[in-house]
């Protein structure tokens, strides 16, 4: 009974106040459609970055697996010869790809790394920085190359692999990806 009195009162001021009104104005109309067509345009924007989003993601994927595969094809090499050397990939999944393999021959100093936790690489001089407890300075020369008990430089190879993918118009994504392998010299 008492929900029954509410909804009347309720029913009564709503004619009250629309008592003289037919329709609704221009102005009101106006606004609404404004307010509508911004809603919709915020919504359509975020929309288009997501699937703009959504194809940047797969061509990085896409690209990291092209990375993958050329760093296993080169790691399952028996020899590898310092290179530079660059292409473009025209199949239909990697359609405009294009990719910068850079191998280099490098030295690291094993008793540097371990006390810097740092791969910069860099020509060294033959102190290993060692305590002088445990410093062996006593060299060996092995063609050519200086060495010492404790760790000395070792020859490896620094592969860099750089792929570039297009993206909306003419810009392009870019995944790198490097490792080592170590050079054996006999």
């Amino acid at each position: 009974m008492k929900m029954q009195t509410q909804i009347f009162f309720f029913w009564k001021i709503k004619e009250k106040i629309f008592k003289n009104r037919k329709g609704v104005s221009l102005l009101e109309i106006s606004l609404a459609i404004a307010v509508s067509a911004t809603m919709s345009m915020s919504v359509l924007s975020l929309v288009s970055s997501a699937f703009e989003s959504q194809s940047r993601i797969e061509k990085l994927e896409l690209a990291s697996n092209l990375a993958k595969a050329k760093i296993t094809q080169i790691l399952s090499m028996p020899t590898l010869e310092p290179t530079n050397k660059e292409g473009t990939i025209d199949t239909d999944l990697y359609k405009n790809f294009k990719y910068q393999i850079i191998i280099k021959e490098e030295q690291i100093d094993l008793a540097k790394l371990s006390q810097t936790a740092s791969l910069e690489i860099s020509k060294v001089p033959l102190d290993d920085q060692l305590p002088v407890s445990v410093q062996n300075f006593k060299t060996k020369e092995k063609k050519g190359q200086n060495l010492t008990e404790t760790g000395g430089l070792i020859p490896i190879y620094k592969i860099r692999i750089m792929i570039s993918f297009p993206l909306k118009g003419d810009r392009f994504g870019h995944y790198e990806v490097q490792t080592f392998k170590t050079a054996k010299k006999i």
